[in-house]
């Protein structure tokens, strides 16, 4: 025996099992005796033996034993039962079973419960199985699951799959994608849902199923698939004439193709036509939906005004419906139109918004709350709350795999890390930024990724680097209408052409960043950028006395809205102009100098210094 089985444990075991069962050895009182060797059985595999063993068991220890095997995990007693035999010796046969080792038992939150004794055993007996068998062994399993609570629902949609019961398949694949969902575990919830798809009983059930997995997939970033499946289950609801379902799937056609690089003056033209559409089908709910796309456009567009009015008029129509995530986005879309105008709204709204969110336990939508409180709360100068809020946000948008909204909360760390002079951490957050953008390939992310890395370079007096960057900047923000970004990309690439002593250069690129500029408010984000750009090239034209003018105007507008843009834009042209205006300067240092963004950051503390010093 031992020779035979190459001192193989499993081998040993069920061959020395398979010459007692067949009579070759043989125990007696005297001990055991065996036949000689000639009679003995010629050597076979491992898997002749095993066969052997399972043919010889009665029919009921075998249908035990196969539902075990097929089930492929350990079972409690009465689920193991049922699913393998109706009959009255059922204990009978699971005991037998435990006697030949072929089942051992085990024990699940202290219940009894049996397994295969090997997965070798379990392989060659789910072999052994008719493709007939095979599919009525997973229809008991997947009923007898289905009536025990503890059972996974997604085990169960796997079974009902593999008997050929589609609309039971299709059923449960959906109930675990929710579970799924509920925990944030996205990759679960997309291999669920293909499983849904896969099974889907009838084209109504397969065109809800890709509805699902088009908004999943354009939350992940898969944005390629997002829009393949918007246009296949599109082509469905037209053609069944249903507009509202339709005009849904429009509009996340229209927010993944700007996710893709369509440029937003292009889209603008689609949403204004599915706005009209909405509105002659009487869609509110959907109008508004379309509202937010809107807003998001004339965002893009630099047309701030417009951007607040239509955000406004969706959050007016959310208020007047039960459709709570509609509230939510709405909210969150209002908050970043005004941020910077109206503050306290703002941080009203974002909570509101986030409120919504967690208590749907939707994941996205939460990390995109945290995201954008985390940007109120680092333009109004709390970078304590900011570092706080936006870690939390890293950290949530990493567990649940949301890889664009983790991209985006790093850009933000990136951000305010510059801001109080972290250089390290913001060249560390900014890569990761373009890293995982680029998995998604979102393009507006990888623009404002690019953009502060362009930023940063120029705080570190790399100013070709820096100019380079910005180039490319400004590009890409043509490309897809970004432009509030190319405004400050050309502001940004005008003052490092100062430096660089192209001042030709630098009046090009500021007569492009104030013609892209006009209709984007009194004051707004990088507008400092521009302002510093004309008063350094007022300084190098000899007009002191208008720089300085031009700069108590300028801070007027700057200190209402954006402290960390004033305090910038006093360190960078405060000392030449002191002169010209001592007063509004020396009180603007004494007003910023214990600001966070000139106590942390080197640069800017080391310029206020010798201000103070020259006083």
């Amino acid at each position: 025996v031992y020779r035979h089985s190459e001192g193989n444990p499993l081998v040993l075991t069920h061959l020395l099992r398979d010459l007692e069962e067949s009579g070759h050895v043989v125990r007696n009182e005297g001990g055991w005796q065996w036949s000689p060797v000639s009679e003995l059985p010629t050597p076979v595999t491992l898997e002749d033996v095993v066969a052997r063993r399972i043919a010889r068991l009665p029919a009921a220890s075998r249908s035990v034993l196969e539902a075990a095997a097929v089930l492929g995990r350990e079972s409690e007693e009465a689920l193991l039962l049922e699913s393998a035999v109706d009959a009255p010796n059922a204990r009978e046969a699971l005991d037998r079973l435990l006697h030949a080792g072929l089942l051992m038992p085990t024990y699940d939150r202290g219940r009894a419960a049996y397994i295969v004794s090997h997965d070798a055993i379990a392989r060659i007996a789910r072999s052994r199985l008719t493709p007939a068998r095979m599919v009525e062994l997973h229809g008991r399993i997947a009923r007898s699951l289905a009536a025990h609570d503890r059972s996974s629902s997604a085990e169960i949609a796997s079974h009902y799959e593999l008997s050929g019961d589609r609309a039971e398949a299709h059923r449960y694949a959906l109930k675990a994608a929710d579970e799924a969902l509920a925990v944030h575990e996205t990759n679960a919830v997309a291999e669920l849902l293909a499983a849904a798809e896969r099974t889907s009983p009838d084209e109504a059930a397969l065109a809800e199923v890709r509805v699902r997995m088009a908004s999943l997939a354009e939350v992940a970033g898969r944005y390629e698939e997002a829009e393949s499946l918007c246009d296949q289950a599109l082509a469905w609801y037209v053609a069944q004439g249903e507009q509202v379902k339709a005009l849904s799937l429009k509009r996340t056609r229209a927010l993944v193709r700007v996710k893709r690089g369509e440029g937003a003056q292009e889209t603008l033209t689609v949403l204004l036509a599915l706005e009209e559409e909405a509105s002659e089908v009487g869609a509110d709910m959907e109008r508004a939906g379309v509202l937010l796309l809107i807003a998001q456009m004339h965002y893009r567009l630099g047309d701030l005004r417009a951007a607040q009015r239509v955000a406004e008029e969706a959050v007016q129509i959310a208020r007047r419906g039960d459709d709570v995530v509609l509230l939510c986005d709405a909210s969150n879309r209002l908050g970043v139109t005004i941020q910077l105008e109206n503050p306290q709204r703002a941080r009203e709204l974002f909570a509101h918004s986030l409120e919504i969110a967690t208590s749907l336990g939707d994941a996205f939508r939460r990390v995109r709350g945290l995201n954008n409180i985390g940007v109120l709360e680092t333009i109004n100068n709390n970078a304590d709350e900011a570092w706080r809020v936006l870690t939390l946000a890293v950290e949530q948008a990493r567990t649940a795999g949301l890889i664009e909204s983790w991209g985006r909360a790093e850009l933000n760390v990136g951000v305010l890390a510059g801001r109080v002079g972290n250089y390290e951490r913001a060249s560390h957050s900014f890569s990761e930024a373009l890293r995982l953008t680029s998995m998604v390939q979102n393009s507006e992310e990888q623009l404002y990724a690019a953009f502060n890395l362009a930023h940063l370079e120029r705080d570190n007096d790399r100013f070709r680097e820096a100019a380079d960057t910005y180039e490319l900047v400004v590009d890409l923000a043509e490309r897809i209408g970004q432009v509030p970004i190319q405004a400050g990309a050309f502001a940004g690439l005008g003052l490092c052409q100062v430096e660089l002593d192209d001042i030709a250069g630098a009046r090009d690129a500021l007569r492009k960043a104030a013609a892209l500029s006009d209709r984007m408010g009194d004051w707004f984000q990088n507008r400092e950028l521009i302002e510093a750009l004309k008063l350094h090239l007022l300084i190098l034209d000899g007009d002191l006395e208008g720089a300085a003018s031009h700069l108590e105007a300028t801070m007027e507008q700057a200190d209402a809205s954006d402290i960390a843009g004033a305090a910038w834009l006093i360190a960078e042209v405060g000392r030449e102009l002191r002169p010209y205006s001592r007063a509004m300067i020396d009180a603007a240092i004494a007003r910023y100098e214990g600001h966070p963004e000139v106590l942390g950051n080197p640069k800017l503390k080391m310029r206020y210094d010798v201000m103070k010093l020259d006083s």
